[in-house]
């Protein structure tokens, strides 16, 4: 820990397996919040007792970057006889004016790739700099569509909310072909362009489709089913599988929404779709989720059988006595991703991977072009998304 604490006071720029002579160049801007983050450490350290020392915390911004800083280390070290990169960690403190003021240095000028931040607003900045001086910028954090408008160096490696959708109406398709389909829907904008996003999707597979879905779609600001007022209970059909897509992201909306459909639990055959952020929410009612078999979507899923994934897990428990995660997943994939990609495409690395597979220790890396409607490349995206089921409160993978 005292290591670890010495380290953060380096992070204002810190360079490692530096050579000379090498051909690529990667920065890591992250929110280490190092001078903070110390501090914190500190206090831990000198703690007299246990209850003291579990009062410390660390800003989720400051653990993000030290797990994702963790699992990159491990990768690295074992690249560490390939001397054509060179990886480079700066600490933005979480602050778009810090990031701004950290882009004025030239070093950043002479980079191939920069990864980061993981803040909206500095993410942003971050993105113009890239798309300005012509530089790949790779974001594993911030999935905005906004920030690669028109900015084909911009490269996503989180999925976007339509990623997400588009993968759970695909293990739909599979699962529950010809299924009664419910969209629920607030009536709020980003909800509202999910349900119809999901809308849109089965429609246009009715089109060609032998097995035909029925589709109700349903916007609680009006309940109003062919100009007539309903709910989503009215809507389930006895004797076939119902699917209930909620697209609420608010913890008060979801929940009063389970408590009216709890008691149709045993009477009808019900598979629930939720949105990615559901099982974070600090007061939902998990013994709902549960009951419903609900399922989510999530980029991460660490599988211990793959053996990329436990070699991970094995080197980073002998380096820090700690179990892996999707942070510390996420930095090993991709700096592995990063070293393969300049490696075997150089700096037409974005040009060369669309429909290319990078499979990791956490992650899969689908990379496709985002075009506009003029045929403009916006960014480049990772597609991949897994489909989860609650059952005995335990996330399973089933698609």
């Amino acid at each position: 820990m005292k290591k670890i604490a010495v380290i953060l006071l380096m992070l204002t720029g810190v360079s490692l397996q530096a050579q000379t002579d090498s051909l690529y160049h990667v920065a890591f801007i992250l929110p280490f919040n190092a001078e903070h983050t110390y501090f914190r450490l500190e206090e831990f350290l000198d703690a007299t007792d246990v209850t003291t020392a579990n009062k410390v915390r660390i800003s989720e911004e400051s653990t993000l970057a030290l797990e994702f800083y963790r699992g990159a280390k491990i990768a690295i070290e074992q690249h560490q006889n390939d001397k054509k990169m060179q990886w480079h960690f700066f600490d933005n403190s979480s602050s778009d004016s810090l990031t701004a003021a950290l882009l004025l240095n030239p070093v950043f000028k002479k980079m191939h790739v920069i990864v980061g931040s993981a803040g909206s607003a500095d993410a942003a900045k971050v993105a113009e700099f890239c798309r300005v001086n012509k530089i790949i910028n790779i974001q594993p954090f911030v999935p905005r569509k906004s920030l690669g408008h028109y900015n084909n160096y911009h490269l996503k490696l989180v999925p976007t909310i339509e990623t997400h959708v588009d993968n759970m109406f695909l293990s739909i398709v599979d699962s529950f072909a010809g299924a009664n389909v419910i969209i629920y829907t607030p009536s709020s904008d980003i909800n509202l362009s999910i349900a119809q996003r999901f809308d849109s999707l089965f429609t246009n597979y009715n089109k060609s489709a032998a097995k035909k879905f029925n589709v109700v779609f349903i916007n609680t600001k009006d309940m109003l089913v062919n100009g007539k007022k309903t709910t989503a209970a009215e809507q389930l059909k006895t004797g076939q599988k119902n699917v209930w897509i909620l697209t609420s992201f608010d913890e008060n909306s979801v929940s009063g929404s389970f408590r009216v459909m709890y008691e149709n639990r045993n009477k009808y055959d019900i598979a629930v779709y939720g949105m990615p952020n559901w099982l974070n929410l600090e007061n939902m009612r998990l013994d709902y989720l549960n009951h419903f078999n609900v399922r989510i979507s999530d980029a991460y899923y660490f599988d211990s059988t793959a053996v990329l994934s436990r070699t991970f897990a094995e080197n980073f428990a002998a380096s820090y006595k700690l179990p892996v995660n999707r942070n510390s997943c996420m930095g090993y994939d991709v700096v592995n991703f990063i070293s393969t990609a300049l490696q075997q495409h150089g700096n037409e690395m974005l040009d060369k991977l669309p429909s290319s597979r990078y499979k990791g220790a956490g992650y899969i890396f689908d990379i496709h072009q985002n075009k506009s409607v003029d045929g403009i490349i916006n960014y480049y995206e990772a597609k991949h998304a897994n489909v989860f089921m609650l059952r005995d409160y335990t996330l399973q993978k089933i698609w």
